[in-house]
């Protein structure tokens, strides 16, 4: 008896979701979306397709109380920070080839060096080898 009422439970809560899933798939359009949580969606894509914080900081100023404009926010912070460490490595390749060129200019004053010190070590060894 117990399992004909658990099994009848099971089949009257099952046939309760599946018209209530099918009343939801037959009127989408009575779930409501709300405006600023679609506002976010156009501003992040928006952002996605011309990387500007522009946009984001726009849905910002139009839904400040908004938890979306939080998440705005946070984007256009990581965003911002983001484009500073990328000039930060610019300026360090900049300083890097210039490293280069100068490492490549100390290296070819030390070979001009070096022949030059082998040729006064070979002159050396000729003044010792004359008569006095």
């Amino acid at each position: 008896m117990k399992r004909f009422s658990l099994i009848f439970l099971l089949a009257f809560i099952l046939s309760g979701c599946s018209s209530l899933c099918n009343e939801f798939v037959a009127h989408p359009q009575k779930v409501a979306v709300a405006p600023d949580l679609v506002a976010f969606e156009q501003a992040f894509a928006a952002f996605q397709d011309t990387n500007q914080v522009t946009v984001l900081e726009d849905f910002i100023a139009i839904y400040p109380d908004s938890l979306w404009a939080q998440r705005a926010h946070t984007v256009v912070l990581y965003a911002r920070e983001v484009e500073q460490r990328k000039e930060q490595m610019k300026v360090q390749e900049n300083t890097i080839s210039e490293q280069v060129v100068s490492l490549r200019q100390l290296r070819q004053e030390n070979n001009q060096l070096v022949q030059t010190i082998e040729q006064l070590k070979g002159s050396l060894i000729e003044i010792e080898k004359r008569p006095l």
